[in-house]
């Protein structure tokens, strides 16, 4: 029997994100040790539109087969659509499908969990202020993963459009009590003091400059 879950049945089912660190520490383990097959995603162009990527990986541990299928679509945001569709397909090693899920939720979280993994392995244990550039999905799982990773008490947040960052302000202070969250004017405000800095944006211009980090490092 195929189990097949739409989007909102995907978030029924998904643990705490606080469940998923060993999970993912483990697998990302496995894949550094070379005991995952995990190719190269493959890539189709689609002119005028966007791109497609298809990204699948084995698990010999656990004998399962999962491929990913993204469609990348700028221009969704025009028509009130994710630019970011993801499927996620899990087959048994002789082939058969035994799960068809949506995978927008899984992949906003999957990738805010590894990075948080990786940060608590790099970054003072004692790390409370967090400074994100960018106000999209990923920066509200990032906020929540990071939260759950370390015990943040100061957010700040920068974003190309400030509507969008008063919105994730609004949603974090509702979600996370414990933290004073602040929209910032400029980059160089967000990171200034910061203990970890996450650029969770698409921009292909930098938008960290040296100055924002002096005052960081310490």
């Amino acid at each position: 029997m195929v189990i097949r879950l739409n989007a909102r049945e995907v978030i029924s089912h998904l643990p705490a994100y606080r469940e998923l660190f060993e999970p993912i520490r483990s697998v990302m383990k496995e894949f550094s040790s070379g005991e995952v097959v995990q190719p190269l995603r493959s890539l189709v162009s689609l002119p005028e539109f966007g791109r497609f990527f298809t990204m699948p990986a084995f698990i010999p541990s656990q004998n399962i087969l999962g491929v990913k299928n993204v469609a990348s679509i700028p221009s969704n945001v025009n028509h009130d659509l994710p630019t970011h569709l993801a499927t996620i397909q899990l087959y048994n090693v002789r082939g058969q499908l035994i799960c068809d899920m949506d995978g927008e939720d899984i992949t906003g979280i999957r990738t805010a969990v590894t990075s948080a993994v990786a940060t608590a392995t790099l970054a003072n244990p004692d790390s409370r202020r967090l400074a994100l550039v960018g106000a999209g999905v990923q920066a509200l799982t990032h906020a929540r993963a990071l939260a759950a990773a370390f015990p943040l008490s100061h957010i700040t947040i920068w974003n190309r459009t400030a509507l969008r960052a008063e919105s994730l302000v609004g949603v974090l202070r509702e979600e996370l009590p414990q933290c004073t969250v602040e929209h910032c004017q400029t980059v160089h405000d967000t990171c200034k003091n910061a203990d970890i800095i996450c650029t969770v944006t698409s921009s292909r211009s930098p938008g960290i400059k040296h100055m924002s980090l002096t005052q960081t490092y310490k």
